[in-house]
């Protein structure tokens, strides 16, 4: 996580506690991990939630298998080659 002041706030802390999410911080002024997750991230937006189903959100157990079927059905697959 981003050391921003809106990610330190102790309301995040709480919202992470709850589930049992560990809320680490990346170090200062080190950008280089961040980038790695920011990708991850449009990759997932751009990929997995365009084709979410009501099915799939219903509750965090179905999103977690969603999740996991995608990361290893698509995300872990080589690129087709050309």
């Amino acid at each position: 996580m981003d050391n921003g002041a809106n990610y330190r706030s102790q309301h995040l802390a709480l919202v992470c506690a709850k589930p049992g999410i560990a809320l680490i911080h990346a170090r200062l002024y080190r950008p280089q991990g961040k980038g790695k997750i920011e990708r991850c991230f449009k990759t997932v937006r751009a990929q997995l939630l365009t084709r979410l189903t009501a099915a799939d959100s219903a509750g965090i157990e179905a999103l977690n298998r969603r999740l996991w079927a995608w990361v290893e059905g698509e995300y872990h697959q080589p690129p087709i080659a050309d």
